[in-house]
């Protein structure tokens, strides 16, 4: 049967009505408090170890998967790890940090840390498994287990420098990391463990393929061993069928699809199920599952001077449109990452801030809760990123121990333009407005990204507007003009009795090249104490 051009009209109408139906979203919210502990460590059996198929998980990750999704016109969902106020609670996935309380550059510098730093002499008990860098396992001084990794040669310091500083920064960023440590040793304080099963020429080939010693001294990360039961890495979409406490779809977690946020800002693109890790803590049935972020000494752009891939945060290692494009245009398109080069510094990679746009930084291998991330995610994670300082990153980088001190400017510097351009980004597509109180008939509201910036010269102008409990609007819209960083909402008890105790109150923000940003729902209902208050915040 042909179809004339009148029926595949008809169908992309009905197309779309559907789709701008789904688009939709209507939230209610009871007037429970909000949760702030998920309370997924209720004690579970001991699971088996997870193990995945390499050549599948790069054949879904890079053909499957995309193609799927591209003929998937399904809305994505809401990050369903989220609660009443937009914000992700405690759980073992994520432990509220930076933005949510004070943290101190010290604290951020040594907040990781439990056991200390290791303590020599250190005796080499195994060869390094996985990974493309050599390296080797030894016990300190105390019997504590390390994975010992080193610099390239042909990029001194790019590794140990880049890995103290990211993965303290996610640290701070609420994430399960391990205990990692710069340290410098000499060969002589290394000895052997006759049950190894390696001798002193094997150690010796291991240390000719890394960055040669300074004054004698190899420059190295420890990354202790985390503590429990290894079952394997993190998926990336579904949940773990031996894991009662894993009730979230991966993809669905903000506090994943936020990577994208985290990995933009220090181009850490090497995210991927290799990188994460499954650990059991505890006793047989008496224990619960938590879950790591590893390996972050590849960000800054030291993985892409790994492979010297300059296109690494800009591009995905294979990608059907960029393929096509390069078919189109018989691959003569000038890309803007060509324009990027390595910088003065063997310790540093092509790691930049001026071509860096946050909208297209892309992680070397297709992350899904990354691709599925959402305005509200985004805006959760900047946030985050808004109470890193320069304190903060300047401690951190100073105890990196750079070989020259203008690279570390260089870090600092770059840093913070990216942090400035993420912000930017991810704040003009909500309206960034947060509450602050409400009481005495008024809702008191704060412009977040106004708030960071300090600069009263931006001012915008809100649209308020007012929906009872079926979603219909119950009075005209009102605008503030040039409002303060701190504005007000007039909310009466009496407007409250008027919509049977549910009120829902609406706020957009035009931005500076006059559009009008998704609105900011703030959801409020009469209390058990016959108070009222807000009960849900959407973003």
């Amino acid at each position: 049967m042909k179809y004339s051009i009148n029926h595949y009209l008809l169908l992309f109408g009905l197309t779309l009505l559907v789709c701008i139906g789904c688009s939709s979203r209507a939230f209610r919210f009871s007037d429970s408090p909000p949760i702030t502990d998920a309370g997924d460590n209720s004690p579970i059996p001991s699971p088996e170890s997870n193990e995945y198929e390499e050549f599948y998980y790069y054949f879904n990750n890079l053909v499957r998967r995309p193609i799927v999704h591209s003929l998937d016109l399904s809305r994505i969902p809401r990050s369903a790890d989220v609660n009443s106020m937009d914000n992700v609670p405690k759980s073992s996935w994520f432990t509220p940090r930076l933005g949510y309380r004070d943290i101190t550059p010290e604290e951020l510098l040594h907040g990781v840390e439990k056991k200390g730093a290791p303590e020599s002499p250190y005796t080499v008990v195994g060869g390094k498994l996985g990974g493309t860098n050599p390296g080797f396992i030894v016990k300190d001084s105390r019997g504590i287990r390390y994975i010992v990794k080193f610099d390239p040669p042909k990029f001194p310091a790019i590794q140990t420098t880049t890995n103290l500083i990211v993965n303290r920064l996610f640290w701070g960023f609420g994430y399960n990391v391990p205990e990692d440590y710069l340290v410098f040793f000499k060969s002589e304080e290394l000895k052997i463990n006759p049950e190894s099963g390696l001798t002193q020429k094997d150690l010796e080939s291991v240390l000719s393929y890394v960055a040669e010693p300074v004054g004698g001294f190899y420059r190295s990360t420890f990354s202790m061993f985390i503590p429990g039961k290894i079952i394997g890495p993190t998926v990336e979409s579904g949940t773990r069928s031996d894991d009662p406490n894993d009730r979230i779809a991966h993809q669905d977690r903000r506090v994943l699809r936020a990577l994208r946020v985290f990995g933009a800002f220090t181009n850490h693109s090497d995210i991927r199920i290799d990188n994460t890790l499954d650990v059991f803590i505890g006793e047989n049935d008496e224990g619960y599952i938590k879950h790591y972020m590893l390996d972050f000494g590849e960000a800054f752009g030291g993985h892409g001077a790994e492979h010297d891939w300059l296109w690494d945060g800009h591009e995905h290692y294979f990608n059907f449109g960029q393929m096509f494009k390069n078919l189109a245009t018989f691959g003569i398109i000038d890309e803007n990452w060509e324009e990027v080069g390595y910088t003065g510094w063997e310790s540093v990679g092509a790691f930049e801030s001026t071509i860096f746009n946050p909208e297209s930084w892309r992680e070397t291998y297709q992350f899904l809760p990354v691709r599925l991330a959402l305005p509200d995610d985004d805006y959760w994670a900047a946030k985050i990123l808004g109470a890193l300082k320069e304190d903060h990153l300047r401690t951190l980088v100073k105890a990196a121990k750079y070989p020259d001190p203008e690279a570390e400017e260089y870090i600092i510097a770059t840093l913070m333009q990216r942090k400035e351009k993420i912000i930017e980004y991810c704040m003009s597509r909500v309206a960034p407005v947060e509450l602050r109180s409400l009481e005495d008939g008024r809702m008191v509201l704060e412009d977040f990204e106004r708030a960071l910036s300090q600069n009263e010269d931006n001012r915008y102008k809100y649209v308020i507007k007012f929906y009872n409990d079926n979603g219909k609007v119950i009075s005209p819209e009102f605008k503030i003009a040039d409002a303060d960083i701190v504005f007000t909402v007039p909310v009466s008890v009496k407007s409250l009795v008027e919509v049977e105790g549910y009120l829902r109150i609406d706020v957009r923000r035009y931005n500076k090249n006059n559009d009008m940003t998704p609105p900011a729902q703030f959801h409020i209902r009469e209390l058990s104490d016959k108070n009222i208050g807000v009960v849900g915040i959407v973003h």
